[in-house]
């Protein structure tokens, strides 16, 4: 995005002087360097450049709902929902004080929110804990290589909670 400010900055630096050149030019030699029509169309196609540029990129932003069921003093289910646009491929990476009991271990595939079937968008996870007060499973986006940790702390009754969700580079 910063890249993109600097070139419209530039760009508008150009414009600027181009019109200046321009008087300039007009009152010493009288002749005219195009209409205002031709300079109109010629910076809203500058203006479309950079907006393309801008769509094509700007980041791709991963939305997902998380959720922790309790089912005994030990283990959880932990619901994974795409709430994205993106299909989204997630792979742990690491797993502190926690393990994925069911499914294997493998890649997991999570639909667009465009998708009706929403149990192609949402994955539940068969967790175990061991016997500390905090957990973590580190997810990475195989898609855009983005790291997608998940905190869960234990509550002073035993259950457990999820804490924070937070994206990394």
């Amino acid at each position: 995005m910063k890249y993109l400010r600097n070139l419209l900055i530039i760009l508008i630096g150009i414009l600027l002087g181009s019109l200046v050149h321009l008087k300039l030019n007009i009152k010493i030699t009288g002749e005219e360097l195009g209409s205002i029509a031709d300079w109109f169309s010629g910076t809203i196609g500058a203006i479309g450049i950079l907006v393309s540029l801008w769509i094509a990129f700007s980041k791709v932003k991963i939305n997902i709902l998380t959720a922790l069921e309790q089912k005994n003093c030990r283990g959880c289910q932990l619901i994974i929902m795409n709430m994205s646009p993106n299909i989204i491929e997630l792979f742990p990476v690491v797993e502190k004080n926690v393990s994925i009991v069911k499914p294997d271990k493998g890649i997991y595939r999570f639909n667009s929110v465009v998708d009706e079937d929403e149990s192609k968008r949402t994955h539940e996870l068969q967790i175990k804990f061991t016997n500390h007060k905090f957990a973590k499973l580190t997810f990475i986006n195989i898609i855009t290589g983005k790291k997608i940790t998940i905190r869960m702390i234990r509550k002073r009754d035993g259950q457990w909670k999820l804490w924070k969700l937070k994206f990394l580079d």
